[in-house]
């Protein structure tokens, strides 16, 4: 997810090549035949008929991609709520599905295309597994990041994860899934409210979970066995879908970098209505007809020809700008397209939810890599001195700005390069003023680390133990210094992306994409970033069982090469023991450094993140993105 930064971060980039190298490798893998390729199929139950869903299976996995989940929405059926799919016939699982509509960037590999008809999902399993029996595998379902407005379920489709736990003889099932983005999922405005269309993209999340809950059996999953997990945009999605507390859809979660309150997050009705209204007004809209519209309670004639104006519009044309709107200055580093407090599935504020212990009592883990900000923070020499960083703030926060708000933060982030982030860099500034480090770490804390801190602490102050916590702070080779570990490279590590295997094959199809330099260290982390989240998928904690008291799966999937021989790196033999988080009695992180996986305290620059908690309420409402009924 992108923060405040008009340009590609070079993480993104080099998180982009990467993807372009899978993707490549994914597409040249999906057409039938291929000598290494041949079909498998799952049948599925649709209104009481049996639907035949036809993958392939290829690099030691079981692949069916692009099953849609939700009718297409298009038509009457955009901004409108996604309605479940109609199967009748066989559906042709063998290649990727297009993307959401976007603009086209690094986020879209692995997809073919971008269209408004794109809500599909993706399963990989163990060969075999659909016809396997048993009781089912464990099923991880991915959501992507993205900032709302980009990525695909396509990416994230590559083989080395469940490869991975294959080769650990703990198999699962993985699923990844599209959802809309932009103006198409997350807008707000009176009009948007009126029409129930907000949180469409937290929707059509919800819907492929309840595809997944009913079908995943099909091919040999155990529905009662999900664990929801996602970064950056999608961790926030996670940590919205929580507030469900009566929700069978999955019974464990993983969020990396990002929770509730991450974003700016207020009323549809009352936020972000001037963009929504520049929209309009771009597309020619604004002067819609109003013969024969009859507007619902709350909307003029004008409104509502407007809104229906913008149902009818070419995907292209209302997508291009959508993209326009959002470059202009005073909303690139704004979030005007986004969750939304709608009375439905995000009921109220999230300090307000958290604290009234309303959400999912489920185990969760929940981290951030170490410098969260130095991506969103544009590097310019303009970044300079107090009122410079004022105006920044002012262009990222939703809230008209009350200065003395303000002041307490800078109080608590001094000018001060030694403090700032890149963290560990001393008075190092990179050729840049001191001032932009100051924001990187203002940036950092206040969206990232200060939220997930309060959603885990005020989780275990009403009474929820069952929580794990991390910061990924291993380098990706090649990137600036500048960054430091910057957000998102930890989904290289989490998905195995830094495996000889990925390397081997990036030298083979697409030489000089995928980042050079990572050691056997690296690997190792990886491997063992992988074998926690395998275990918690199994046991619902990233330790897993010990061995001799695991009960192995009855299911009959084919082994690939690496099931034998002695523990590899990451198997539960070597996995170094992750405490749970239990404030106030401790506070437990695992610290992910490449060669030394250690105990810390989740304690760090604690005096000076307190600013973003109790007492400092003005503190909270400027920064922990609350909007009130009635502000502009």
């Amino acid at each position: 997810m992108r923060l405040a930064h008009p340009t590609t971060t070079t993480s993104d980039m080099r998180f982009a090549a990467l993807l372009a190298a899978t993707a490549a490798l994914a597409a040249a893998a999906n057409p039938l035949p291929r000598p290494q390729a041949y079909p498998v199929t799952a049948t599925i139950q649709q209104g009481g008929a049996d639907v035949q869903i036809v993958g392939f299976q290829n690099a030691g996995v079981d692949n069916y991609f692009g099953i849609p989940f939700a009718k297409p929405p298009v038509g009457d059926l955009r901004f409108a709520h996604p309605e479940p799919a109609v199967l009748t016939s066989p559906v042709n699982a063998t290649a990727l599905p297009n993307a959401c509509m976007q603009k086209v960037n690094a986020l879209t590999f692995g997809a073919p295309g971008i269209s408004e008809d794109c809500l599909y999902l993706n399963v990989v399993t163990p060969p075999g597994a659909s016809t396997a029996g048993g009781p089912g595998l464990p099923v991880l379902v991915y959501i992507y990041g993205g900032s709302f407005t980009e990525g695909t379920g396509a990416t994230y489709t590559f083989p080395i994860f469940p490869n991975w736990a294959i080769q650990q003889k703990r198999p699962v099932v993985l699923v990844t899934l599209n959802y809309r983005l932009g103006i198409f999922g997350w807008g707000f405005g009176k009009e948007i409210a009126a029409h129930g269309a907000a949180n469409l993209g937290l929707r059509d999340q919800k819907l492929a979970l309840e595809w997944v809950r009913d079908n995943i059996k099909a091919f040999g999953g155990d529905p009662s066995k999900v664990t929801a997990f996602g970064q950056s945009a999608g961790a926030i999605s996670v940590a919205n879908l929580m507030y469900d507390t009566s929700s069978d859809l999955f019974r464990g979660a993983i969020m990396m970098s990002g929770a509730q309150s991450t974003l700016p997050n207020g009323p549809v009705a009352t936020t972000w209505q001037k963009p929504y209204d520049e929209l309009v007004a771009s597309v020619g809209c604004a002067n819609a007809s109003t013969a024969g519209v009859t507007p619902p309670s709350g909307l003029t004639a004008a409104e509502e020809a407007g809104f229906q104006c913008l149902k009818k519009l070419p995907a292209d044309q209302l997508q291009t700008a959508a993209t326009t709107l959002k470059s202009q200055i005073q909303y690139i580093g704004a979030f005007i397209f986004g969750p939304s407090i709608d009375g439905d599935l995000i009921p109220d504020r999230a300090t307000r939810l958290l604290a009234a212990g309303k959400f999912k009592k489920i185990p969760f883990i929940t981290g951030n890599v170490n410098d969260e900000g130095t991506g969103g923070i544009p590097q310019s020499s303009l970044i300079s001195g107090e009122a410079t960083l004022n105006l920044l703030i002012r262009s990222i926060l939703p809230l008209p700005v009350q200065q003395p708000a303000v002041d307490k933060v800078l109080k608590a982030y001094p000018d001060v390069p030694a403090l700032g982030a890149p963290y560990g860099t001393g008075n190092n500034t990179f050729g840049l003023p001191s001032t932009w480090k100051q924001a990187a770490s203002i940036l950092g804390d206040a969206a990232f680390q200060s939220r997930r801190r309060a959603f885990l602490r005020t989780a275990n102050t009403v009474g929820w133990s069952k929580t794990w916590s991390y910061l990924f702070n291993a380098p990706t080779p090649g990137d600036a210094p500048i960054l430091g570990v910057s957000h998102g490279t930890d989904v290289f590590f989490w998905f195995g992306y830094v495996s000889p295997q990925a390397a081997s094959l990036s030298n083979s199809n697409s030489t000089g994409l995928l980042p050079s330099g990572f050691s056997s260290a690296d690997v190792a982390l990886s491997q063992n970033m992988m074998s926690y989240v395998i275990n918690f998928a199994y046991d619902l904690d990233p330790n897993g069982k010990a061995p001799a008291k695991r009960k192995r799966t009855n299911q009959k999937c084919k082994p690939t090469g690496g099931g034998t021989g002695p523990p590899a790196p990451g198997s539960n033999s070597s996995l170094p023991f992750w405490p749970q988080h239990t404030y106030p009695s401790n506070k437990n992180s695992h610290e992910f450094v490449s060669g030394n996986i250690k105990v810390i305290q989740d304690d760090y620059r604690e005096q000076q993140m307190d600013v973003f908690f109790p007492p400092n309420q003005d503190v909270i409402d400027q920064f922990n993105w609350r909007r009130e009924e009635g502000s502009s």
